[in-house]
């Protein structure tokens, strides 16, 4: 009796895994944070892999996903039947380069990660007078970012080899494209909460002057 069972035990297994490895993917569901559908693009892209044999779609639809900066984590689970549940967390992004001659946005985190471009962009935005390195993007992106939350930033651009920061006072601030950014932005609620005890004023010689210019490519930050 053990025999049979064991027969039809290995005969089961053998025909999963034909299943597995013959049966395609018929369906394909994709689901991001909050229930919510996954972006038209990732879907397209997805719905590419229907009609591709189980067992080479769990390995390429992993290594499409893996590919994609928007994409922070994943899941994938296919059944035997041939559907594919697809879960994904996306990058929030924080902050927009936009070069000045397109009218492209591409789009980090607050941590400087690249997350996707797109033709439209509500936030914050740096604009790119002057190519910069690829090393120096995710510097810029998270310093450009957290002056926003600490300073009253009008307008940001980059043109100089410098990151130029207007602010609704029309004072300018001047940034290097590198560096350590908890130094920068100590270094700038230091300089403003100086300027803050003389109404943004600095006093030479007995004489108030007024700052239009504050400039922290320097050691020391640099008042005009």
């Amino acid at each position: 009796m053990r025999r049979v069972f064991l027969f039809f035990g290995v005969l089961f297994t053998i025909l999963l895994v034909s299943l597995f490895f013959f049966l395609k993917i018929k369906t394909i569901n994709c689901q991001a944070d909050h229930s919510l559908p996954c972006p038209s693009s990732l879907l397209e892209k997805l719905q590419s892999f229907q009609g591709t044999r189980i067992f080479q779609a769990q390995k390429k639809i992993r290594a499409m996903l893996m590919m994609e900066p928007e994409i922070a984590s994943y899941s994938v689970r296919i059944s035997p039947l041939g559907a594919a549940s697809v879960e994904i967390t996306l990058r929030e992004g924080s902050i927009a380069f936009k070069p000045e001659t397109t009218n492209a946005y591409t789009i980090y985190t607050k941590d400087g990660i690249l997350v996707k471009e797109a033709q439209e962009s509500s936030l914050p935005t740096v604009l790119l007078k002057e190519q910069i390195d690829t090393a120096s993007v995710p510097f810029v992106a998270t310093l450009s970012y957290e002056l926003t939350t600490i300073l009253p930033v009008s307008q940001m651009t980059v043109e100089g080899e410098s990151l130029k920061v207007l602010l609704r006072d029309n004072r300018v601030l001047l940034y290097p494209l590198s560096g350590d950014i908890d130094v920068l932005l100590g270094s700038t609620l230091i300089t403003f909460s100086q300027l803050n005890l003389t109404e943004g004023k600095l006093i030479i010689d007995r004489q108030a002057v007024v700052i239009h210019e504050i400039d922290f490519r320097f050691k020391n930050p640099v008042l005009r």
